[in-house]
């Protein structure tokens, strides 16, 4: 059984659990013959198509992709209702990787008591990804924040952790690109996590007035130093 591929987020890694089409790995990354190679800037290299005639689909549903033509440049899309949709950046079959953009958790407050909040996960059950655990970080941004991501490992072992992010003030916040629990806490996430959420714990009272938003996300490694 060959190693998983990887499914990259923009701030997130997934590895690829199927099996790849015998060859699929191996060689010049093509499409399949006839169908289109690329959508927008992003390259579609099979067992991945746009359509399912193109993909191998009978493998995975996933590797069937949607080209969305409506943005400019068009970007590549995966998913369902179930696992949540996602915008292709990048696929590397070499690598084992798919990048995509994703969404972020958050709370943000008007008053000490007002809210409005997103939650976000991510279902790997039903998809043939997984995420890294080497490449992304579970990240909390935000001050006097616990950050908490839960979710199954293997779809059966249930797994929890999160970071705590701390500032007294606006100026106790760390001005570098270093997550190290100054307004930015990272913890690493298992191997094999099949699926997860995320959610916050927080005393908003003494900080929302300068800080009214927090954020929670599965983030590449060092994404904030491209920031």
């Amino acid at each position: 059984m060959q190693e998983p591929m990887v499914l990259v987020l923009i701030l997130c890694i997934f590895f690829l659990a199927e099996v790849m089409p015998d060859g699929a790995s191996s060689g010049p990354s093509v499409s399949k013959p006839g169908c289109p190679d690329k959508c927008g800037d992003v390259s579609i290299p099979y067992p991945f198509g746009i359509g399912e005639q193109c993909s191998a689909a009978s493998l995975n549903s996933y590797f069937n992709l949607t080209c969305n033509n409506t943005l400019n440049p068009p970007q590549p899309t995966v998913g369902d209702s179930t696992s949540g949709y996602y915008e292709i950046t990048n696929i590397s079959l070499e690598q084992g990787e798919v990048r995509v953009l994703t969404s972020v958790s958050y709370i943000c407050f008007t008053s000490n008591t007002t809210s409005t909040q997103s939650s976000n996960g991510f279902y790997a059950d039903v998809t043939p990804f997984l995420p890294s655990p080497t490449r992304n970080r579970f990240t909390v941004i935000g001050c006097n924040t616990l950050g908490l991501i839960g979710g199954y490992k293997d779809a059966a072992s249930q797994y929890v952790t999160g970071c705590y992010s701390y500032c007294e003030d606006i100026n106790s916040t760390s001005d570098s690109a270093q997550c190290a629990g100054m307004g930015c806490c990272e913890a690493n996430i298992p191997a094999n996590l099949t699926s997860y959420s995320l959610g916050f714990e927080m005393n908003q009272s003494r900080v929302w007035g300068f800080n009214p938003c927090f954020y929670a996300m599965i983030a590449e490694v060092e994404w904030n130093s491209q920031l």
